[in-house]
């Protein structure tokens, strides 16, 4: 039942397109069913990656830290629909999280723990070459995103960014007086 739960959730993803059931099947026998409930956290931002984690259902909360003036908030980023995965940019990388993920809703993600993950990059078959091409559109559309904000971001005015800082600080002074 698990195996079905996981291959549905694979064929959700735009990232998997596509892939026919069987090589969807090869794919899942490296992967288990999470499921999540809302705040539950998924991964913290500094812990070593442990895993990858394509959303099956539901949705999840990129949380980074954000300051001013010497004082930190938690803030949400981004919400994570059906579909997307994360998580994969430190384990590739070898390095921390540098986001907190936390569940947004009730759901299931599909989890592919540090082995399942080398073991299928390493693959030389189709299951393989499949998640390899799930996981560079996945880096490739994270890439995008970044480089909108980017233009965004250079494109705002002193009066914008001034504007963000406010409400940035009135976030941060509605956070200590709670």
């Amino acid at each position: 039942m698990n195996s079905m739960a996981i291959i549905r959730g694979l064929a959700r993803s735009p990232h998997f397109a596509g892939i026919p059931t069987e090589v969807l099947h090869g794919i899942s026998m490296h992967a288990s069913l999470q499921k999540m409930s809302p705040g539950e956290p998924i991964g913290t931002r500094l812990q070593p990656s442990d895993a990858v984690w394509l959303i099956a259902d539901g949705r999840v909360e990129v949380r980074r830290l954000q300051g001013y003036e010497g004082r930190r908030l938690e803030v949400a980023l981004s919400i994570l629909k059906p579909g997307m995965m994360f998580g994969h940019v430190s384990l590739l990388s070898e390095q921390p999280r540098t986001a907190t993920f936390v569940a947004a809703s009730p759901g299931a993600l599909l989890r592919f723990d540090r082995k399942s993950f080398s073991s299928l990059l390493a693959d030389r078959q189709q299951a393989g070459a499949a998640f390899r091409r799930a996981v560079i559109l996945a880096l490739g559309n994270q890439l995008h995103a970044v480089n909108q904000l980017l233009d965004l971001f250079i494109q705002d005015s002193g009066d914008e960014i001034e504007s963000r800082r406010e409400l940035l600080r009135a976030a941060l002074d509605g956070a200590v007086q709670t």
